[in-house]
């Protein structure tokens, strides 16, 4: 009887996990697809958190130039303007079509918007506006505003791009100190910083970058930790691939060496096939660094990769071309196109045509003339 009884209190133990087993697993199917369904989706309030949350920390920062002479020795200071002192800017407002707009980066009837010719890349960019200012709306203006809403601009209120009232209380200032955004925190760091994205304050460059491209760069830029840290390793990556790319050619061709270094460096017409391969070396090193001309590392490795990759007939053609100018052995005429000195033979009216023109077979003759010459110059 107690055997008996055990074992039905056991049955029905098991069955009563065994059912609870099942309920368990059905609620987490109901959570996984309640997960999937908020992704298919797409909440306004999802979007907004995973593009902001990759930024990492998100700041504008005072742009100290030391290449810059006209600073007033501000930069010996480590300034950008003098102390105690700030920059104050309004967001900048522009007419169109009779229409005051506002480089907010939240209107979606914008010129820079409406110009796009690639239909879908256009409409994605106006999805992106709406679910920002739909979350907007909803902080700032306590408007709810659904995206696929027909009439979503007639509903939105506050961020409506022709709210002058609101917009023209949207300005920025600035000043020696970094100051950090907070776009997921307050609502008005995030109006200013997709501002800042969209050009709307001239005092604050989009990047580093931008500003340093600039012939008189702003005061202050913005900054993007993560994404400031992907960039340096991607260079990093190029640059180690180039000194690598260096390393392997130096110790197995040195006329590609010196082919190289002659495309890379103004100064190399000077370089022989007797130049030792550690100047060679350390020229191309110096230059995939950045350190022989204006262009940054990045761009100098990439070049360096690019013209190391070039078959061998074609590299050699390229150096010839290059220095062959300088020798007299091609010059440039009054028409404005390249001629062999020698024969008179029109070859081009630029570096690539001159290129493409010796690559050909029918014009052997040429090219076999023309680099006659120049190895008589680089053998010396």
């Amino acid at each position: 009887m107690t055997k008996s009884t055990t074992k039905t209190k056991q049955s029905q133990q098991e069955a009563n996990a065994s059912e609870k087993s099942i309920i368990d697993f059905s609620v987490s199917v109901a959570d996984d697809e309640n997960i999937i369904k908020d992704i298919k989706e797409e909440k306004p309030e999802t979007i907004v958190y995973n593009r902001f949350n990759s930024l990492g920390t998100i700041s504008i920062k005072p742009l100290v130039d030391n290449s810059n002479p006209n600073t007033l020795g501000l930069n010996d200071h480590g300034l950008a303007i003098f102390p105690s002192t700030q920059q104050r800017e309004q967001i900048t407002a522009y007419e169109s079509n009779g229409i005051v707009r506002y480089a907010s980066g939240l209107d979606e009837f914008a010129p820079e918007i409406q110009e796009i010719t690639d239909q879908r890349i256009k409409e994605q960019k106006i999805k992106d506006i709406r679910i920002m200012v739909s979350y907007l709306e909803r902080l700032i203006g306590r408007n709810h505003v659904d995206v696929n809403d027909e009439d979503f601009w007639d509903k939105v209120k506050t961020i409506h791009p022709n709210n002058a009232v609101f917009w023209n209380t949207v300005y920025i200032i600035c000043d020696n100190n970094q100051r950090v955004l907070e776009p997921l925190k307050d609502p008005m760091d995030m109006i200013i910083l997709l501002a800042i994205e969209a050009g709307g304050f001239s005092i604050v460059a989009k990047s580093y970058d931008d500003a340093m491209a600039l012939q008189n760069p702003p005061k202050f830029y913005l900054e993007k930790s993560l994404e400031k840290v992907g960039k340096q390793a991607n260079v990093k990556r190029l640059k180690n691939n180039a000194l690598a790319k260096l390393n392997m050619v130096s110790e197995k061709n040195k006329k590609q060496l010196l082919y190289l270094v002659k495309l890379c460096d103004k100064s190399g017409v000077d370089l022989k096939y007797t130049t030792p391969t550690d100047i060679l070396y350390d020229i191309a090193d110096d230059y995939i660094n950045g350190k022989l001309s204006d262009s940054s590392a990045e761009f100098c490795s990439k070049r360096f990769l690019e013209m190391a990759s070039l078959p061998f007939d074609l590299l050699e053609i390229k150096a010839i071309v290059s220095d062959s100018a300088y020798y007299h052995i091609i010059q440039f005429k009054g028409d404005n196109k390249i001629y062999h000195t020698k024969s008179g033979v029109m070859l081009g009216r630029n570096v690539k045509e001159v290129a493409e023109y010796m690559q050909n077979p029918l014009n052997q003759d040429i090219y076999n003339s023309i680099k006659t010459e120049m190895l008589k110059n680089w053998e010396i």
